[in-house]
């Protein structure tokens, strides 16, 4: 949602509220005047656009409503990820958490620190190394066909611990991989309650063809993310829902029961599942141009928490804002009672006079 001033001229200085409501199950969104106590729009249908690969449906000068000298954008998808942190690393949970990506390159993120890592590795989410590292790249990558609509609205975690996961090389040769980290859905805004919580299926891209999960790039073959050659990054990571997603650790045990481990490959596993997040690597930003590198994957007990954007629920959200009309600002800057001159000061040894003075600072509009 954006609203700008399109017409200063034409502002009126009054309350506004935006709201929504559900008609034959459909999602409307309106404009209240509360200062009028009138509608100015009810029930409208929202603009074809949404926020995966940074496509539209609909032409962009045709996504506005205008009104009251306002520009008004309302989109019923929302962003596709609100936060990337680091929760937790091998002393515990970070209070406050630690950075996950880079928010130089707009990701939805604060910088990562020194103190992310009891080690002295600093971590970032990322997509595969690409000539153009922004997030919106990143969003191209990873949100690619339907993943967005399963993505958006859930909140995610990968978390570094003792036991792991088993993945298989699902593009490569379908054998099974013990990786470090498990992957999880933990739902929808409830990130301190497990009780919804369900283990994704991890897939792997083995860059390296060595059966393990590590860092694959480094050198002249780095990520990048920077202009150095010191920025190696790991194999690829496809975040998977499972069938089942009982809360707990039920989709995922019936995904492993089915692999066949003895000879080391998917076994039953049937591949029906959906793709959630794709191609994701973790980068260690600086952590050497060659091994051995400061850390060779983050420690056990990190955890990156990735928080998205969520749907609008009708009856429930709402927003205001105020506006201030053209008038009214030009009254608030006016120079009335804000002069004002001091007590001359005649200096009986010297023949000019001092006057103090006191304006305002200067204000446009």
């Amino acid at each position: 949602m954006s609203i700008t001033i399109e017409d200063p001229a034409k502002i009126t200085g009054h309350d506004y509220k935006i709201w929504f409501s559900s008609v034959n199950d459909t999602l409307k969104w309106n404009l209240t005047d509360k200062s009028a106590n009138k509608n100015v729009f009810f029930n409208q249908n929202f603009k074809e656009f949404r926020f995966s690969n940074y496509w539209s449906y609909t032409p962009e000068d045709k996504l506005y409503v205008y009104e009251d000298g306002l520009k008004i954008f309302i989109n019923s998808y929302p962003e596709p990820i609100t936060n990337i942190e680091v929760i937790a690393n091998q002393s515990g949970i970070l209070i406050p958490s630690e950075g996950g990506a880079l928010p130089d390159v707009w990701f939805p993120s604060k910088m990562p620190t020194d103190k992310q890592q009891v080690g002295n590795g600093i971590w970032i989410l990322h997509t595969r190394s690409l000539s153009n590292n922004s997030y919106e790249a990143f969003l191209s990558s990873t949100l690619r066909s339907s993943n967005y609509t399963r993505f958006v609205n859930h909140d995610w975690e990968m978390r570094f611990t003792e036991q792991g996961s088993y993945a298989l090389k699902f593009l490569q040769d379908r054998t099974i991989v013990h990786v470090p980290f498990e992957l999880w859905c933990i739902g929808i805004n409830t990130p301190d309650d497990p009780s919804d919580d369900y283990k994704l299926i991890p897939f792997i891209y083995d860059r390296g063809e060595d059966n393990g999960f590590n860092l694959e790039r480094w050198g002249a073959l780095d990520h990048s993310v920077s202009e150095g050659d010191n920025d190696p990054y790991t194999d690829w990571i496809y975040w998977n829902k499972p069938q089942d997603v009982t809360p707990g650790t039920s989709g995922y045990d019936k995904y492993v029961s089915s692999l066949d481990f003895v000879n080391n490959n998917e076994g039953s596993y049937n591949f029906n599942h959906s793709e959630i997040f794709a191609r994701t690597v973790l980068v260690n930003l600086n952590g050497g141009s060659a091994p051995p590198f400061n850390q060779d994957l983050p420690e056990t007990g990190t955890i990156f928490r990735i928080t998205s954007g969520k749907y609008i629920k009708a009856g429930e959200d709402e927003y205001e804002f105020s506006t201030t009309s053209i008038e009214k600002h030009l009254q608030n800057i006016s120079t009335t009672n804000k002069f004002s001159l001091s007590q001359n000061f005649p200096n009986p040894f010297n023949s000019t006079t001092n006057y103090k003075k006191c304006f305002k600072r200067m204000e446009r509009y």
